[in-house]
């Protein structure tokens, strides 16, 4: 029998011992002496399980356990004879003797292979513990009642719990909304079942009692092929459901917007047939908006160039849009309309779909082309008056010049075009040139304002200057006019000339008839003492030179009016000639500005009122000096 039973221990992987209680080893198998690393003799010397274990303290623990019945498998950890060790797991029962223990028998199993397996699974799991800590969503595990038996910390801070939480019995109905905790029932149900969870949505309960949406994707846990319970990922939706909003929000404000754009807009797919029409567009046309769907432009009879349509459907493959690309489409009632066309493909649902607004520009075609007319009516207007009008920029710089101007520098204007006065050699007194740059920085009107300055061709000009703010593309400008009155005042230098001549002949004429006076009474007193003959002939002589004298007096009044209206008459003629232009251009402003208005009508008036004021006066000036000529030539006829 013993021997039987050495047999088929050493045939076993295990080690197999029997031990007195001291420790003393009396029986072991060839794994044991395998695997202890002994030979016989060393056996047969003497071997005690204390020496092989490290675990001594708790083995005695264990040999005292056992003898009282609670014997079961420990775990010690073997040292070989050179230094190696190995984990094991002992089994055993105990030995009697006529009912009394004298030892155990054991079995002694190398768990080496099972610890490194518990090693990796233990790493493994450390592992998955991180891997689960650092996740943003939150996993968990649940038994069957729905209590939960693990969380990671991403679930405590969703939901605001704590591991006494979930220690304390926490269930996941108590993270569900009361509304969705029979939803969650009959799920629960359906996964323990064996039916996994594809992405259930809850509105999720925090501890502080706040709501907030989420979604559970649930597996079950099976053990033993029974399901114990499940596990699952839960994701919050809270940002997903305001992106929703918002993107739902902003599908509403791009059809808001649409339909709220004052000019017809429509997206239609990339074959033109429409998929929303705008007010505007469906205003333009007459129609409703449900005219218009599934339908293409021309389906609604308007048809459109079809060269430049290909231009369009280019450019939006090419570049993905077009902007201001003028356009001409024929109604069915036959009106043209001229469009500028905006497009741009974009997507929306996935499709690419084209986005086209259209602004009817007609009307502004129309009106600039009067525009254009007024303009070339104004220049040629402007270059019908013969003295310069000019127009600056704020800062002075040249923008526009009439013919007149031109003409008096023998210039081209795109010579002077953006030139300051000093650029084309003008010389003007510091004095006057500081008093218009106050006018000019405190926008001041100034009318007729004489100045002398020095031109490059004609030299010293005097001229009569008038400036005026004006406003042209939204920006400040200075009207300009300039009337040159050097003639004017060459005419009044000769009338002073004239007069001054005139008192001299005056004066020489005088002094003339004095000499002959003194010798008159000089002869008197020689003929008063040759009696009363004399004193007769001095009497006729004394009314002779009186009466000489009344003749030398209408002789010297005849000679200056004749000569004052010979000048004055000729004064009247030139200047009467630049003033019916002058008049001629007022009369042309009037008009010009009464049909199409100004931008500022205040100063408008305001320039025109004083050029008419001036005109007048200059007019009122030469009918004096033509009504002094004609008085002048009767009394000379009279005399």
């Amino acid at each position: 029998s013993d021997q039987r039973y050495q047999e088929i221990s050493d045939l076993l992987p295990q080690i197999v011992i029997e031990i007195k209680l001291n420790g003393d080893i009396t029986y072991l198998n060839k794994a044991g002496y395998e695997k202890f690393d002994v030979s016989e003799e060393e056996f047969r010397q003497g071997i005690n399980l204390f020496s092989l274990l490290i675990e001594t303290d708790f083995l005695k623990e264990n040999i005292e356990k056992a003898l009282k019945g609670a014997s079961r498998g420990n775990r010690y950890t073997v040292q070989k004879q050179n230094g190696e060790t190995f984990p094991v797991q002992i089994y055993s029962a105990v030995i009697s003797d006529n009912g009394e223990p004298v030892g155990f028998r054991s079995i002694v199993i190398d768990i080496s292979d099972n610890v490194k397996v518990e090693e990796a699974l233990k790493a493994n799991e450390n592992k998955l513990k991180e891997t689960l800590l650092m996740l943003p969503q939150t996993v968990y595990e649940a038994d069957k009642t729905g209590k939960l038996s693990y969380i990671n910390k991403a679930g405590t801070d969703m939901f605001g719990y704590t591991t006494q939480d979930i220690i304390a019995g926490l269930s996941v109905f108590d993270a569900i909304a009361v509304e969705d905790r029979d939803n969650l029932k009959a799920n629960i149900g359906s996964i323990t079942g064996g039916k996994p969870s594809y992405g259930n949505q809850y509105m999720g309960l925090r501890k502080d009692g706040s709501t907030f949406p989420l979604q559970i994707f649930s597996r079950p846990i099976i053990e033993n092929g029974k399901s114990v319970g499940f596990r699952g990922v839960i994701f919050d939706l809270s940002q997903i459901k305001e992106v929703e909003n918002e993107l739902r929000q902003s599908n509403e404000l791009f059809k808001t917007l649409i339909e709220s754009i004052p000019i017809p807009t429509t997206i239609s797919d990339l074959d033109g047939k429409f998929i929303i029409v705008n007010k505007a567009f469906c205003k333009d046309l007459g129609i409703g908006p449900e005219d218009a769907f599934g339908k293409t432009i021309r389906d609604l009879g308007v048809s459109t160039q079809d060269d430049k349509e290909v231009i369009i459907n280019d450019m939006l493959n090419e570049k993905g849009g077009v902007e201001s690309f003028e356009i001409t489409t024929t109604r069915k009632n036959g009106m043209k309309d001229d469009l500028y066309v905006y497009t741009t493909l974009v997507t929306i649902n996935n499709q690419k779909v084209v986005l086209r607004s259209s602004v009817n520009v007609t009307e502004k075609k129309k009106l600039e082309n009067k525009l254009r007319e007024s303009e070339t009516l104004f220049r040629l207007m402007v270059d019908m008056v013969p003295y310069s009008i000019l127009i600056y920029d704020p800062y002075m710089h040249l923008k526009f010049a009439n013919k007149a101007y031109l003409e008096g520098l023998n210039d081209s204007f795109e010579h002077v075009y953006d030139k300051i006065y000093s650029d084309m050699d003008f010389i003007i007194n510091g004095d006057i040139l500081q008093k218009i740059n106050d006018d000019i920085s405190e926008n001041r009107t100034v009318l007729n304002k004489e100045i002398t300055f020095v031109h490059p061709l004609k030299g010293i000009v005097y001229n009569l200057l008038s400036y005026q703010p004006v406003t042209i593309d939204e920006k400040p400008h200075y009207l300009v006019s300039s009337v040159d009155i050097s003639k004017l005042k060459l005419l009044e230098n000769q009338l002073k000339e004239y007069n001054q001549q005139l008192e001299i002949m005056v004066k020489e004429r005088t002094g003339e008839l004095e000499t002959a006076n003194k010798e008159l009474k000089a002869s008197n007193e020689e003929l008063n003492e040759k009696g009363i003959i004399i004193n007769s002939k001095n009497k006729e002589l004394e009314d002779t030179l009186k009466h000489l004298k009344e003749v030398q007096q209408q002789l010297i009044e005849t000679e200056k009016m004749a000569s004052l209206g010979i000048l004055t008459a000729g004064v009247a003629h030139e200047v009467n000639n630049p003033l019916n232009y002058l008049m001629g251009a007022y009369i042309a402003f009037e008009k010009y500005f009464q049909d199409y208005g100004s931008k500022d009508e205040n100063k408008t008036d305001i320039l025109l009122n004083s050029m008419k004021v001036g005109i007048e006066r200059i007019s009122n000036i030469v009918k004096g000096l033509n009504q002094f000529s004609r008085n002048s030539e009767s009394n000379e006829e009279s005399c």
